[in-house]
């Protein structure tokens, strides 16, 4: 507060509640087990709010968690807040899930405005791992890629980051903060 006062950007009446209430956020976190001497491992997740956890496996979608379709997204999401007495009345909007995994499943953890494009997507009968996956590169060659930010001289590989543009400008997908985790097992 001092620094914005110190700024000449003091905080405005509409701000005053949300520095009262405190920072929400969307929560989604996954495990995965690998039992021992076994070739196949287990994964489990929970998940509170809108950000999505999508599992491919053999080029089919096998796992949208926690929302089935693109209709289920709004624009107030089940929250944690950092306020922890505000968190006691929310905790059962907590969901968990859980299976197996094998060799070749890749799984994508995404916040909304991605994961309501993805399901879009699907819905229409499209394979939009497809495109996730020409944002990852493999600089090292060993399986662990990181998301490209920069393009080939034939216009190929395209960024994350235009990507995410791309699909703003054209208005399939809302404005809105956007986070990708890909996981391959191999």
């Amino acid at each position: 507060l001092k620094k914005r006062e110190e700024a000449g950007r003091p905080v405005q009446w509409w701000e005053e509640e949300g520095l009262a209430t405190g920072p929400f956020a969307t929560l989604l976190g996954v495990a995965f087990l690998l039992r021992e001497g076994g070739e196949t491992c287990r994964w489990d997740a929970a998940a509170m709010g809108d950000t999505c956890l999508f599992g491919v496996s053999q080029d089919r979608l096998r796992v949208s968690f926690p929302l089935k379709s693109s209709d289920e997204f709004g624009s107030r999401p089940v929250l944690l807040s950092s306020n922890l007495a505000r968190n006691a009345r929310y905790l059962d909007g907590l969901v968990e899930t859980g299976g197996t995994v094998e060799r070749g499943d890749t799984f994508y953890l995404m916040t909304d405005a991605l994961s309501a494009w993805f399901l879009r997507q699907v819905e229409a009968g499209e394979k939009p791992w497809e495109n996730l996956d020409s944002l990852f590169i493999d600089p090292e060659g060993d399986g662990n890629g990181v998301l490209s930010e920069r393009r080939d001289l034939e216009g190929d590989e395209v960024g994350f980051r235009e990507f995410v543009l791309r699909l703003r400008r054209s208005g399939q997908m809302r404005n809105d903060d956007v986070t990708l985790t890909c996981i391959r097992v191999v």
